[in-house]
């Protein structure tokens, strides 16, 4: 699989584990509908929308990063939590938030803050990357919930907190795939 097929495969996992396809696709919809001429006098927004037809998955990226700023419904905590197998508590601590305060933004449709989103964005991408490398969810699912001695015996899913984190994940990941011993 090309580095481009990745991206892509990346991308709508992304998407898909958040649970955000319906509000992308609506914003796709708007957009559309701006670059057909239905409304005017948006010339600025008409040129960074027909860049979007070359590269589609950048653009739903986009929406998601959007999104992001603007706090992501507590659905897409849900979404990860049951794609995963993971407990609602397991996936309030991941984001730094108690469950007490998730379950209210839930009950009051509140969306999360830009950091907690934030954090849910990195599980759901470094999750997709475990995905496209292991080509399978179950063999992801339970690499992420495992103790791994090339990160010092700590299990995948408790190192996304941080960036940091996140980034020796993503190291390992890229030695599994290129057949790297680790």
């Amino acid at each position: 699989m090309t580095q481009t097929a990745h991206a892509m495969l990346e991308a709508e996992t992304v998407i898909k584990l958040l649970g955000v396809e319906k509000a992308i696709n609506q914003t796709s919809h708007q957009s559309d509908t701006l670059r057909s001429g239905k409304v005017s006098g948006f010339s600025s927004v008409l040129s960074r929308l027909s860049r979007r037809s070359e590269n589609p998955h950048a653009f739903r990226l986009g929406s998601v990063n959007r999104m992001v700023r603007q706090g992501l419904p507590p659905s897409a905590a849900e979404h990860i939590a049951e794609y995963y197998g993971l407990s609602y508590q397991q996936v309030s601590e991941l984001i730094g938030i108690s469950i007490r305060t998730l379950e209210r933004h839930r009950r009051e449709n509140k969306p999360l803050s830009p950091v907690q989103s934030d954090r849910l964005l990195r599980y759901a991408r470094v999750a997709a990357r475990t995905e496209a490398v292991f080509e399978n969810t179950w063999a992801a699912q339970n690499w992420l919930k495992r103790a791994n001695p090339a990160l010092g015996g700590e299990i995948p899913m408790y190192l996304l907190d941080t960036e940091m984190g996140a980034k020796q994940v993503d190291d390992v990941l890229v030695r599994i795939e290129y057949g790297v011993y680790s």
